[in-house]
């Protein structure tokens, strides 16, 4: 709402153009949509009313040419693709990228594949009881990488109704910034025989593979990197059968995935090479055999245990400022929203029965990161109707930032501003962002959309999934969010 000097005139236009009645089916970007805008101008009065209509104009044409482009969208599609998932990261790491990984080498094929024989996996049962609490042996943990080659393959798989796919980052904060690489997804290439005579090998499904299996086959990845950088694994973990939706289960939350250090290595290893077995909790029965993996190489990564971790949970806010009627790029403005804290994890219990027993909150905060703007006009970034932000404070507003204008490079972490904000300014569930427009015909509010609405704002996971477009490339259809 803004006033103009001549005259206290309000102007306010809502903008339900149409109603759209059909389904979007999924989660998918089939109907990426919608927002609330308001129109001001303070220019001569009377241009007041032209510039309102040609505003209002220019964005029934964006509508109309938005659903021709992405479909019709459901009534009661939401915006807010972002699950605010935790990502843990080492202490007084939390929202800052100081190592690159860009010399990461990844070399996997899955007719490439080891075999897992019977001391090795008895090795593993002895050290994981299924159906036991193997909790005491969980602490936050991350690798750090040798210099040399090293190997990762899945051994075992455990009876689950969940879906999950075993990432590893390299080089990133917990995950904010470095190398990710998905590495394996549950019953992909895997398979078991039951004796030394049978030739049948059996591929588990949703069953697993039996703690009676003799050997396990499976695929195998090998990474070459530079030493020192952190490194950590994480899987992302589905209700069920459900690909939609999900969550990060991550080496540095206690109690959902332990390392054993010390394990046998496969026969077809070379004697030298020391290995590590991780077993990862995607439920709740702590037995940590719902997906176990080994890490080998010359040396094994070195593992790093953590007591304080900071936490980060952000969303990402693309947004469009209406600079033209057919511009689905999303990249005029990009911003991260950052709510961070720093906890002590909390064991209690003998040596040998330690048990986690909760964590304790030492400090907390929230930050605002922006990202990129493709924009080349004025605007203002408002939290809960406190201006935090103007572009030209630091910037030309004609000046393309970080885009990918003209075959320039983009930098997907690059804080071209942080900004501190006071402790529960962000509110997270409602969306209290604005972004306030100026141009040459007045000024735009661009907020948060309604659900079933056109947007000029959505939210998505801030993560190597959901990097903004380079100019003028139109989010995809299929680009799913989790």
């Amino acid at each position: 709402m803004y006033f103009c000097a001549r005259k206290q005139l309000i102007i306010y236009k809502p903008l339900k153009i149409f109603q759209l009645i059909m389904k979007v089916k999924s989660l998918l970007f089939v109907g990426i949509a919608m927002m609330g805008i308001a129109f001001t101008s303070c220019s001569k009065e009377e241009n007041l009313f032209d510039n309102e209509a040609a505003q209002a104009d220019v964005y029934a044409k964006y509508s109309a040419n938005f659903v021709k482009k992405y479909g019709p969208i459901d009534p009661n599609q939401t915006w807010d693709f972002a699950t605010m998932s935790p990502v843990y990261l080492p202490k007084s790491s939390a929202g800052s990228v100081t190592r690159a990984a860009s010399d990461v080498v990844v070399t996997r094929s899955d007719e490439n594949k080891i075999i897992i024989n019977k001391e090795v996996l008895d090795w593993m049962h002895s050290e994981m009881t299924a159906g036991h609490d193997n909790s005491t042996k969980g602490q936050s943990f991350t690798f750090e990488t040798p210099g040399n080659d090293f190997t990762v393959v899945p051994i075992y798989q455990g009876i689950a109704s969940y879906r999950w796919e075993l990432w590893v980052n390299i080089g990133g904060n917990g995950g904010v910034g470095g190398t990710d690489t998905k590495i394996w997804e549950k019953g992909h290439e895997i398979s078991y025989r039951t004796s030394a005579e049978s030739t049948t090998w059996i591929t588990p499904d949703n069953q697993g593979v039996p703690d009676n299996a003799y050997e396990v086959k499976a695929p195998i990845t090998t990474f070459s990197s530079a030493s020192g950088l952190e490194m950590f694994f994480y899987l992302k973990v589905y209700g069920g059968n459900n690909p939609a939706g999900g969550s990060k289960v991550t080496s540095l939350q206690p109690m959902k995935m332990i390392a054993l250090e010390g394990a046998p290595r496969p026969k077809s290893v070379p004697e030298d090479y020391t290995a590590t077995i991780i077993g990862c909790e995607d439920g709740a029965d702590k037995d940590f055999e719902d997906l176990v993996f080994m890490v080998y190489g010359k040396p094994v990564p070195t593992i790093k245990y953590h007591e304080d971790v900071d936490v980060l949970e952000a969303k990402r806010y693309l947004i469009e400022d209406l600079g033209g009627a057919d511009d689905f790029d999303f990249n005029d403005i990009v911003i991260d929203l950052q709510r961070y804290s720093t906890v002590r994890n909390k064991f209690a219990g003998p040596e040998g029965n330690v048990q986690y027993v909760g964590n304790e909150t030492l400090s907390e905060g929230q930050r605002a990161v922006i990202r990129a703007a493709g924009g080349t006009h004025e605007f203002t970034v408002k939290i809960g109707g406190k201006e935090i932000w103007k572009k030209s404070s630091k910037y030309s507003v004609t000046e393309m930032l970080n885009t990918g204008w003209g075959g320039a490079p983009i930098d997907w972490n690059a804080e071209l501003a942080v900004i501190d904000l006071d402790a529960n300014e962000w509110n997270a569930t409602t969306n209290n962002i604005e972004i306030v427009v100026e141009d040459s015909k007045g000024i735009k509010v661009v907020s948060f959309p309604d659900r079933g609405d056109v947007p000029l704002m959505i939210s998505v996971e801030p993560n190597t999934l959901t990097n903004w477009m380079t100019e003028r490339k139109d989010i995809p259809t299929d680009w799913t969010v989790w």
